[in-house]
């Protein structure tokens, strides 16, 4: 049985570190200190390990922050070991990381994510119910561990409202999957060759929702033909630019026959402005 526990322990960080280096093959020199990790937990934050026994085998770093003119907490890092991952660990850690929050009076939990990464799109948007409406281009600069090698740093930024109907129903169990279009407009799609391909838009009149497409699998792409995926991620930049810039949002992600998509709506607030 997995265990989940708050950390406390100055010698608990410290396996922090270790998994920092596991996950990510990373060195020492790259990853958060245990007593940085230490750090936070007493000045506010909240870090959490997944035990299988004695050994952590997953974990949660938040701190809190102020953004865009409120205060929230920041979840820094989160990670699962490969050899437990697809087992509903990740999705227990951020459920007690929300619960935690609540308690100590936050309504928001942001963080960042690789905006070509499938598995973490579906995460963050469908399985979380979380949105995105913030673009950071290179967004931690040059990366040299084995997810990022290579690649621009883009990010998403996710945004996850805690009492939100649609969250609290996620995290009750109750997926509530969104009432969409049967044919929505697409953004981006690939062409025959695999490219990235953006379609042209009238702002003006397109709809209230539209479709960015990304890579199934942009790990192989990104070991097999590391050009093209810095393709991908040039071309989602622009696009996400293009529809932040126009007031819509990534709300969901939708995975099906080895294609993937965001699906964006337009925040009918400012629907006037776009």
């Amino acid at each position: 049985m997995i265990a989940y526990k708050t950390l406390q322990a100055p010698e608990e960080f410290q396996d922090i570190q270790r998994m920092e280096m596991l996950v990510w093959q990373i060195d020492a020199s790259e990853a958060v200190p245990g007593h940085m990790s230490h750090i936070l937990a007493l000045c506010g934050g909240h870090v959490q390990g997944a035990y299988d026994g004695d050994t952590m085998i997953g974990f949660s770093l938040a701190l809190p922050a102020r953004m865009e003119g409120r205060w929230m907490l920041w979840s820094h890092m989160a990670a699962v070991n490969p050899a437990y991952q697809r087992q509903g660990i990740g999705r227990r850690l951020k459920m007690n990381q929300r619960a935690w929050a609540i308690e100590q009076g936050f309504t928001h939990i942001g963080w960042t994510f690789m905006p070509l990464m499938r598995q973490n799109a579906n995460f963050n948007l469908n399985v979380l119910g979380g949105h995105a409406y913030t673009y950071h281009p290179n967004f931690y600069g040059p990366m040299h561990d084995s997810l990022n090698e290579g690649m621009p740093s883009d990010r998403l930024i996710v945004t996850w409202e805690l009492e939100n109907p649609r969250v609290i129903a996620h995290a009750t169990g109750e997926i509530a999957h969104l009432s969409l279009p049967l044919e929505i407009p697409a953004l981006l799609t690939h062409s025959e060759a695999g490219e990235p391909e953006i379609r042209p838009l009238d702002w003006h009149t397109c709809g209230e929702y539209l479709t960015v497409e990304v890579p199934y699998d942009t790990l192989t792409m990104m070991r097999d033909d590391l050009p093209q995926a810095q393709r991908w991620c040039y071309a989602v930049r622009e696009v996400f630019t293009l529809a932040f810039e126009r007031h819509y949002c990534a709300i969901d992600f939708v995975t099906q026959e080895s294609r993937c998509w965001y699906v964006l709506r337009r925040q009918k607030t400012q629907a006037s402005n776009a």
